[in-house]
């Protein structure tokens, strides 16, 4: 199911980019403690740019997530990032 993203990075505005994703519809409850998928639209230097960047914050129905693993093929794996 393709949902969007909001990616957050210190210095920049956020941006909103589509993914598709293992979740269900929204409002998620609860949330997962992982998301898996892959992004949709992003040239390899921007997919390139989220891997390195450790700083990039991922919004997921209002929750924080940090990116574990983003290939070059924008498939990706979240882990949250709240307590």
């Amino acid at each position: 199911m393709n949902h969007d993203l909001h990616i957050y990075t210190i210095g920049e505005d956020s941006r909103v980019i589509k993914a598709e994703t293992d979740l269900g519809e929204f409002p998620l409850s609860p949330h997962p403690d992982s998301v898996k998928g892959r992004l949709l639209g992003l040239t390899a230097e921007e997919l390139h740019r989220l891997s390195v960047d450790k700083s990039v914050t991922v919004g997921v129905s209002a929750k924080r997530y940090k990116f574990v693993r983003l290939e070059k093929d924008g498939t990706f794996t979240l882990r949250k990032d709240w307590a």
